[in-house]
């Protein structure tokens, strides 16, 4: 028998031709109603739980730790409510996130009022 003969290379050329590029073809038709419940199922499927680093955790709770502080709370005692759930975070380090939050908030107020500061020379 000769190497391209034989039910063993058959059934490897069958195998062979039924991909492309190393994925499956697939010969299944698809109707529109096919896809628009497709569609649907895929719109309904939640985000995927992201996991986030320390830092990117306190970034993201930075407007409530300024509500917070605003309310009155020191900086000290807002790290021991993180500290009670869970997050162990220094008061210099929420000052310092709250401070870059304020620049930011600041920095978009002036963008928004023109963007340029002007001086009036007399």
């Amino acid at each position: 028998m000769s190497h391209d003969q034989g039910p063993d290379n058959s059934a490897r050329n069958e195998a062979h031709t039924s991909h492309h590029r190393g994925r499956p073809r697939d010969a299944r038709k698809w109707s529109a109603a096919d896809l628009n419940g497709i569609e649907k199922e895929l719109a309904a499927t939640p985000a995927p739980i992201k996991s986030m680093t320390q830092a990117e955790a306190v970034r993201q709770l930075v407007p409530e730790l300024v509500k917070m502080l605003a309310r009155g709370h020191t900086v000290d005692s807002v790290a021991a409510a993180l500290a009670a759930r869970g997050m162990q975070i220094s008061a210099r380090t929420i000052s310092r996130e709250v401070s870059a939050h304020r620049g930011r908030m600041t920095s978009r107020r002036a963008k928004g009022k023109g963007g340029q500061m002007t001086a009036k020379i007399d």
